[in-house]
This record gives structure tokens, C-alpha cells and sequence, in this order.
């Protein structure tokens, strides 16, 4: 499995994550875990500052995501790129037809060029960006822990268009 070192070196980018998403004024954060997203479930679950929101499946993660939008609550969707797949007829049906900003944090998994350890992956990693291009979903890449400032952009961009926003983690970005 694609686990990540469980060392200190990989909580850097879940602390900048954590920094990020405190930084963007989000304190909702809905998630179905992966394994790169465990140490950072873990934080936020510990941190009085967030609320943390499980779900069994991605597209349920849309929908509380676009009810705490419409309610006046910033949120972010913690994902993987399968769960993009999954959840396509909730960001079209709903998130894009009702012009509702979601953003989503969604583990890269067999991100072209990037390190993966899972071969089953890859076949959802080439597939992730085409996509987004055809959801029409803007989407920011992110591959390294000092580039999680752009989890901030990518939520301002969701509010300014008011429309959903996918902010793609490849393995590299936790450690």
C-alpha cells in the first residue's frame, strides 16, 4: 500500500496543511480517509478549532460540503482521486449546476511522473486531470510542503467563482 514514512519529516506538509486550512478560515472538514490523509484526520480531530465530518462515500462529501457552503461555513473535502471519480455526479449536479464553491483536497495517487508505491493506482492517476478539464473544475497541483500557501488560493478561487476547486497532493507534498 502507498503509506507514507511515519516519521517526523512527513508532518510537515500535514502541519502546513493544518496551517493552511486555519490560514484560509476553513473549520469544516469533511473526509473519507485515505492513508496519506490519516495523519492529518488525526490533527484536525484533535484540534478544538475544526470540526471534523466523515462520510462513507465521496459524493456524500459534495453534498454536506455544499449545505455548509450555502449555510455560511467554509469547508474542504479531503479525497482520493478515485473519490473524484465517485463523486461526478454530485460536483455536476450539484456543485456546478447551483454555482456552490467546493474545495477539495484530493491525494494524487499515481500522479504521472510523481513516486507512487501502488501500481493499481496509476491508471486513476493519469485519468485525474482529464478529469477536472472535463468537469471544468480548476484545479492546483501541489508537490511539495512549502507550497501549501496554495490550498489558500484554490479557496479564494472556489469563493470568487463560486464554483468547485480540487487541490491535487502528490505523495512528495507530505514529506
Amino acid at each position: 500500500m502507498g503509506t507514507l514514512p511515519n516519521d517526523s519529516t512527513s508532518l510537515q506538509g500535514t502541519h502546513l496543511i493544518v496551517d493552511a486550512l486555519r490560514g484560509a478560515d476553513i473549520r469544516h472538514v469533511v473526509n473519507l480517509p485515505d492513508s496519506w490523509f490519516v495523519p492529518l484526520i488525526r490533527l484536525l480531530k484533535d484540534d478544538p478549532e475544526f470540526v471534523d465530518i466523515p462520510v462513507a462515500r465521496e459524493e456524500e462529501g459534495v453534498a454536506i460540503c455544499a449545505g455548509l457552503e450555502l449555510g455560511g461555513k467554509k469547508s474542504a473535502l479531503l479525497m482520493q482521486n478515485t473519490g473524484l471519480f465517485a463523486s461526478v455526479n454530485a460536483i455536476a449536479g450539484l456543485a456546478l449546476k447551483y454555482s456552490i464553491p467546493v474545495l477539495m483536497l484530493i491525494a494524487h495517487r499515481g500522479a504521472p511522473g510523481w513516486r507512487e508505491n501502488s501500481d493499481y493506482q496509476l491508471l486513476g492517476g493519469e485519468l485525474t486531470l482529464p478529469m477536472l478539464q472535463t468537469l471544468r473544475v480548476p484545479e492546483y497541483e501541489i508537490h511539495e510542503p512549502g507550497q501549501m500557501w496554495r490550498i489558500g488560493e484554490a479557496r479564494t478561487r472556489a469563493t470568487l467563482g463560486n464554483q468547485p476547486v480540487a487541490v491535487l497532493l502528490t505523495q512528495e507534498a507530505w514529506s
